[in-house]
């Protein structure tokens, strides 16, 4: 997804392929990457906690899951944003 994105825009913006954008490529797969660790592991970490009996029981740790770490995102940028 982020390497056709990137792609994508750099055909948009009118940008030619250098060493530049290519380290800025790999520091975008890098935050994907870190990314779906970290939200691989907070769903491994909910389904743990919760009793999970139904299909109807992951959907609501899965959507449980996902508001915290989207909550926790959001915080985490706020207070980086104010503490610069």
């Amino acid at each position: 997804m982020c390497f056709s994105g990137g792609f994508i825009f750099l055909y948009i913006a009118g940008y030619n392929l250098s060493v530049a954008v290519w380290v800025g490529f790999i520091a975008l797969f890098g935050i994907a990457v870190d990314d779906g660790v970290v939200i691989a592991t907070y769903l491994e970490q909910t389904f743990t906690k919760m009793t999970i009996t139904s299909i109807q029981d992951i959907r609501q740790a899965t959507i449980y899951a996902g508001t915290v770490i989207k909550t926790d995102l959001c915080f985490s940028i706020f207070r980086l944003w104010f503490s610069l």
